[in-house]
């Protein structure tokens, strides 16, 4: 699952529960059931992908805010950070500066 979310936001693209059930020929329902059985769920793998890959470009590009949050499939910034602030229990702007310092101004 995670290999597959990683490769579709490599491209841009957010993958859906649809799509992933596809890719492992089973449905939706039986997808979720096994995940939970193994203690996990679709939202905690992507949460998991989506808090590396934001985090990755905090800490390692000058894209702005906006600009990952687009990337990450999020349509308002505003979500983006509410999800970035309960993954990390910090703002991305407060993570970014903790991890690079004051941009040079």
């Amino acid at each position: 699952m995670r290999r597959l979310i990683e490769h579709d936001l490599a491209r841009r693209h957010v993958t859906t529960a649809d799509e992933l059930a596809a890719a492992v020929v089973t449905s939706v329902p039986t997808l979720r059931r096994r995940l939970r059985e193994e203690g996990s769920s679709l939202r905690r793998i992507r949460d998991d992908v989506l808090v590396k890959a934001a985090e990755t470009a905090l800490k390692t590009t000058d894209e702005p805010i906006a600009a990952i949050a687009a990337r990450l499939g999020f349509s308002e910034t505003s979500a983006f950070t509410r999800a970035f602030r309960r993954w990390t229990g910090e703002s991305p702007a407060r993570f970014r500066l903790r991890h690079r310092g004051s941009p040079a101004g």
